[in-house]
């Protein structure tokens, strides 16, 4: 399980690419929505940098809201020493309505003044590349199965309002369904607390995290993978001597 937050795309200045009208990533890549989107005027090679505005350790780099293609496109990030090579875009969800995100995990956490990514999809089908949002992260800190506490908890959370006449008939103010994730950590060491306190103090309730239930499944599906918010701040909970826990709510956003 990671949780990336400290997002540095949304400051970044950003270069490089043939865009369409208005949708540029100084226009769309600058917002934290992310169906504006970014759309080159084709599907040619492109690169893309990111300058940071202070050079900052990376742990993660995503496309979130992308249109590439499955097992088709390549995706390659460098940044600092990381070069990740050209990795293939293979990740998928099972429902056609989850926002699909590319990721990639650094090895080791990079000290970088800047971010590039290449994107090879000249076979798109839609006829250009179309980015939502560029997430430059840290990681709060990697967490196993053996620090979960069961049961752990994923669902849907619906803000869907219905209203009733006084007929009976119902009126609903229809809102997409968002993923939502819950969970509790136990047997944190100091560099998990530290992670967790620096992610939540960081974010709050208004900033960004970028949650993934499984790290090793990251090419395979974007199904618990996604880009929310902490739904409440929890304080770690100090069992014994030596033994934190914290308990986290993610829900995700568009």
């Amino acid at each position: 399980m990671r949780l990336g937050y400290n997002d540095q795309g949304l400051s970044a200045t950003w270069s490089g690419g043939s865009w369409s009208g208005d949708l540029t990533p100084a226009n769309q890549l600058a917002n934290r929505f992310i169906a504006a989107k970014a759309r080159t005027t084709s599907a040619a090679a492109l690169t893309l940098t990111a300058t940071l505005a202070a050079s900052t350790s990376i742990d993660v780099v995503a496309i979130a809201g992308h249109n590439l293609t499955l097992n088709t496109a390549t995706v390659r990030v460098q940044a600092g020493s990381f070069d990740s090579g050209a990795v293939t875009v293979a990740a998928a969800g099972s429902l056609p309505f989850l926002t699909p995100v590319f990721c990639c995990l650094l090895p080791a956490a990079e000290t970088a003044s800047s971010v590039q990514i290449d994107i090879a999809d000249t076979g798109n089908a839609d006829g250009y590349l179309e980015i939502g949002r560029v997430l430059i992260m840290q990681d709060a800190y990697p967490f196993t199965r053996q620090h979960i506490v069961y049961p752990a908890y994923r669902g849907w959370a619906d803000g869907t309002q219905i209203t009733e006449s006084l007929g009976g008939f119902q009126f609903p103010d229809q809102r997409p369904p968002r993923r939502m994730e819950r969970f509790t950590l136990d047997g944190l060491t100091a560099a998990m607390e530290a992670g967790l306190w620096g992610a939540a103090g960081t974010e709050g309730l208004s900033g960004e995290v970028l949650f993934i239930h499984d790290q090793t499944q990251v090419d395979v599906s974007y199904d618990r993978m996604f880009l929310g918010r902490l739904r409440r701040l929890n304080e770690l909970e100090m069992r014994s001597f030596g033994r934190n826990l914290v308990e986290f709510e993610v829900g995700e956003v568009f």
